[in-house]
């Protein structure tokens, strides 16, 4: 290409981005943006990388203000990490203290959807008994037969959920900590089936956990359980590392004393550097 031929098509993306901002088609402007101000940071050209995101930065924000406190969080978060890509760290400053007060407002806005399903106490102990029952070996892969993620159910499960509200399926998920602050956004699942399958597993654990206690809670009841037989028992499985017996037996006697934060400080290290190791294993089959 030429220089007058690439000149050319700057002054037409140029003129893209005026009529852009002008008609306030945030979206054609955002792109028309992007394509120079990554133009002109390949040429070296900061003030101008700058000029062109500062001015869609103000009517980005000014075209949103009668939004919602959540769809405002989302977009301004967009321009705080563009902003950040590109080297504009204070006016990325800026702009996440404004996400911050939006944080607050847009956990309020919040609906509470809730569904339930009664589930009789003799159900529930039907079930664990099924669970539990025979030898400790059988109970135990029992139940972790049981409670283990399995990817093609997880699928099947999330293709099941595009079929019964499909429009769902085309949206993006937007996960929020506590004080509202946007922890991740997931991608319709068509363009991240990936991190909908994790987001799905993480979910169906919130779901499953309470179950899993009281299944816990059983086994080591009913075979006198503790943290010298747990182990034990554990490095039947080649994956377990000597080095990692000690931490092992204090995290899970922690467990049983009921010390729960000790027990997470301990154990949460180990099982990801199980993890770690066994990945690492695989890989060099």
């Amino acid at each position: 290409m030429s220089e007058d031929e690439e000149t050319e098509i700057i002054k037409s993306l140029e003129q893209r981005f005026e009529r852009s901002l002008n008609n306030r088609n945030i979206e054609a402007a955002k792109k028309a943006a992007i394509l120079l101000a990554d133009y002109y940071k390949r040429k070296g050209r900061p003030e101008k990388v700058k000029s062109i995101l500062l001015v869609f930065g103000n009517i980005f924000q000014q075209a949103t203000q009668q939004a919602s406190a959540i769809m405002r969080l989302v977009w301004l978060t967009e321009l705080h990490n563009l902003y950040l890509q590109h080297g504009l760290k204070d006016e990325a400053d800026k702009i996440l203290i404004k996400i911050k007060e939006l944080g607050g407002k847009s956990i309020s806005e919040l609906k509470e959807i809730k569904v339930s399903e009664e589930i009789s106490k003799k159900e529930i102990d039907d079930f664990i008994n099924k669970l539990t029952e025979g030898s400790l070996e059988t109970a135990l892969k029992r139940t972790i037969s049981y409670f283990i993620p399995r990817r093609n159910g997880v699928i099947k499960q999330l293709e099941g959920i595009s079929k019964e509200a499909p429009i769902l399926s085309f949206l993006p998920r937007i996960i929020l900590d506590n004080e509202g602050r946007i922890v991740t956004t997931i991608k319709p699942l068509e363009d991240d089936s990936e991190r909908h399958i994790v987001h799905q597993i993480s979910k169906n654990m919130d779901i499953t956990c309470f179950l899993l206690e009281k299944v816990i809670d059983v086994l080591i009841r009913r075979f006198n359980l503790n943290e010298e037989v747990i182990v034990s028992y554990l490095y039947t499985s080649p994956i377990f590392e000597e080095e990692r017996r000690v931490f092992l037996i204090k995290g899970i006697k922690a467990y049983l004393d009921g010390d729960f934060l000790t027990a997470l400080h301990i154990l949460i290290p180990q099982i990801e550097s199980l993890i770690r190791s066994s990945a690492e294993k695989l890989k060099d089959l």
